[in-house]
């Protein structure tokens, strides 16, 4: 990810559950976690950024 590139917070999430688990997203933030843990400045919130960059949709503003 680029500093320009998007980030979204990952205070509150909804995910396309079967894609979440095909595509094994606990099992590699974990594995980032533990590799990289200097790397992760806001914890899952960074590795969940880098997981699903390009990936994600943001909610319209208005259910805020």
């Amino acid at each position: 990810m680029g500093s320009d590139d998007d980030y979204f917070c990952a205070g509150i999430v909804v995910v396309d559950r079967k894609g979440w688990i095909e595509n094994k997203i606990p099992a590699r933030a974990l594995d980032i976690a533990r590799r990289e843990p200097q790397k992760c400045r806001n914890y899952d919130q960074t590795i969940l950024n880098y997981l699903l960059h390009g990936r994600v949709n943001v909610v319209d503003p208005t259910w805020w």
